[in-house]
């Protein structure tokens, strides 16, 4: 902490939460004794990820400063041949390295020497060694110099498939089963359909938010998802299913045009993805499509805040196109604080919109 430049006063609070926790043992239900802990906080203390994180950032400046000595050589990815070696998430590590054996032990001293001066040991025997293009054979060479268990492509990495087809239907299984889980455990017969719209908008709608954030679902997905929450919905199972009285799309579809606002998970997908915005509505008024005009522009509560600052500093009317945004705000006579300010907002408005326009 004292090479991150922490102040004195800092580092005595960290070093007084360290040396001051105290602890006991329950023993048929009757706690021991208390006594000093030696080494590190109590176990469930939400100071520990945070003091995890300075540490673990060790290794990153190790593995950095590895790459400039040209100890250590990382992979080159993209046409712009971005040098990538590792990814942290958490306690988690993604190493990324040459095929080589020279860097296989050095990235193996390297791991040595980080425990050696931090007190954090990597579990080899939780950790994994892939290999893309080459042998099984040489796989396991390069897993014993480092002490890992040799594994194979795809496989899961913090809950997402990694190396996998995702325009495969069968590697959006454990979306698909997730659905299963939790529909199994309800009883829609029990439910009301006050109940059943609720579950459907603040569970069923966000189960596949981390894969729809990531990945494009195929078609058949989308298509069996939307039939299990169309058949929970309507009072069926997974098994039987009951007589819808509207089509789905116009149940899912906002109130003003009779629907319930349940939202399409193919839309939903897109949204999270950056792409097709053409098939999202206003979360906010729910009265058209969310473009950037009618986010800053058109939008009920828009409207309301350009009525207040136009009332606020005296002018006369706001723009009603976005384009013109710019040269309106020149040809206002302000004063020199209120014209930085307004000038800020308005160059963050136009950089919103060129952002939102995007084809990502």
């Amino acid at each position: 902490m004292e090479q991150m430049c922490f102040s004195l006063k800092w580092r005595k609070w960290i070093n007084g939460c360290l040396n001051s926790a105290f602890g006991s043992v329950l023993v048929n239900g009757s706690p021991t004794k208390e006594f000093k802990f030696k080494k590190g906080l109590r176990q469930g203390e939400s100071l520990s990820p945070f003091l995890f994180i300075l540490t673990i950032e060790a290794l990153h400046i190790t593995l950095q400063e590895a790459k400039q000595k040209y100890i250590f050589e990382g992979i080159k990815v993209g046409s712009n041949l971005i040098d990538v070696s590792h990814f942290q998430f958490a306690d988690d590590a993604l190493i990324l390295g040459k095929w080589s054996i020279e860097n296989a032990k050095n990235l193996f001293h390297l791991l040595r020497c980080f425990h050696m001066s931090s007190g954090l040991k990597v579990n080899f025997n939780k950790s994994k060694f892939f290999s893309v293009g080459v042998n099984d054979v040489q796989t396991h060479n390069f897993a014993s110099i480092l002490c890992c268990q040799p594994s194979t492509l795809p496989c899961t990495y913090l809950g997402l498939p990694l190396g996998s087809n995702m325009n495969k239907s069968c590697n959006w299984k454990p979306i698909l089963d997730k659905f299963h889980k939790r529909l199994t455990s309800w009883r829609s017969r029990n439910i009301s359909y006050g109940g059943r719209l609720t579950l459907l908008k603040s569970v069923l709608g966000a189960l596949g938010t981390y894969f729809f954030s990531l990945f494009k679902a195929p078609k058949c997905v989308i298509n069996n998802l939307e039939k299990l929450r169309r058949n929970f919905f309507w009072g069926g199972s997974l098994v039987c299913n009951k007589m819808a009285w509207i089509v789905w799309n116009e149940v899912c579809s906002p109130s003003i045009h009779g629907g319930l606002r349940i939202g399409s998970l193919h839309a939903s997908n897109m949204a999270m993805l950056g792409l097709d915005m053409d098939s999202v509505r206003c979360l906010i008024c729910d009265d058209a499509i969310e473009t950037a005009q009618h986010l800053f522009i058109d939008c009920i509560v828009a409207k309301s805040l350009w009525s207040m600052v136009t009332s606020w500093w005296g002018f006369k009317d706001y723009p009603k196109d976005l384009d013109n945004l710019l040269s309106w705000a020149d040809s206002l006579n302000l004063t020199n604080p209120i014209k930085v300010f307004f000038d800020t907002v308005i160059q963050t408005t136009v950089g919103l919109k060129k952002a939102w326009m995007m084809k990502w």
